[in-house]
């Protein structure tokens, strides 16, 4: 794990973890980091003195994907390869509560706090399941034909979440139903990666394309009301590896999008 300085690029610490590190989150405060990885461990580090190791650690069952701070910073959410979604107390380092989000055991894959409506947002398996944050029971579980791996809630009013994974679409999801409300297409790669700009205007998504791409949520479409134009021209366009079918698929894609960017690696 390495620590950047985000102002002028310098690389502030480096620190060395025996396995692959999946996931990273500082504290509200910025004053403390957590990492988790396929080491099966959550570490705790001070980030004025980084280089002296971990303060705290908490051994799972299985590999760590995601970790995430709770506001107050008295709690750490992780989530594992095992399914389980667990709330650590960071002071006693003991779980506090847990809740499996599927039945088959499948990994947690994503997982994100709202903490605007206490609520967490979680993606494993075939599901994406709605978590509330305080008594870690499950209020909503909705299962998908794709597996999915990531999921974003709706800021505020958390009417809707985005989804995206193997189908290589962004789905947009009725928060209480679970309906697929439309779907935004552009991507030529499972989706790994889809977050709601806190103002909710807007969302991102990341795939195996090497794109990032910027989309409107579109306040006619929330409402259920006709799909934009460049909505009704993806669904026209001719099929990708067709004649002219990557640029057609490109283009509509970035009409129904805000922008793109091509990543290299």
């Amino acid at each position: 794990m390495k620590l950047w300085d985000a102002v002028d690029g310098s690389e502030k610490a480096h620190i060395d973890h025996p396995h692959i590190v999946k996931s990273v989150d500082f504290s509200h405060d910025d004053a403390r980091l957590a990492t988790g990885g396929q080491d099966k461990k959550v570490r705790i580090y001070d980030v004025a003195r980084v280089s002296a190791g971990a303060t705290a650690e908490f051994v799972h069952p299985k590999g760590v994907r995601k970790v995430v701070w709770s506001p107050d910073g008295r709690s750490i959410y992780s989530g594992s390869e095992d399914g389980v979604v667990r709330q650590w107390d960071v002071a006693s380092r003991t779980v506090v509560r847990e809740c499996a989000t599927n039945a088959t055991g499948a990994a947690v894959m994503d997982l994100e706090l709202s903490a605007d409506r206490g609520l967490l947002t979680v993606a494993s398996g075939q599901s994406v399941t709605l978590i509330d944050a305080a008594s870690m029971t499950a209020r909503h579980s909705f299962g998908y034909r794709y597996l999915v791996e990531s999921a974003s809630l709706l800021p505020g009013a958390g009417t809707h979440f985005v989804a995206g994974g193997t189908d290589v679409h962004v789905h947009v999801c009725n928060a209480e139903t679970g309906e697929e409300v439309w779907t935004d297409r552009g991507h030529h790669g499972t989706v790994h990666c889809v977050r709601f700009h806190p103002d909710g205007a807007t969302y991102s998504s990341g795939a195996d394309d090497a794109t990032v791409r910027l989309w409107k949520f579109d306040a006619e479409r929330r409402k259920g009301g006709p799909a934009s134009a460049a909505a009704a021209a993806t669904a026209a366009a001719p099929a990708r590896g067709g004649a002219g079918g990557d640029a057609a698929a490109d283009a509509t894609g970035l009409a129904s999008s805000v922008a793109a960017v091509a990543v290299s690696s």
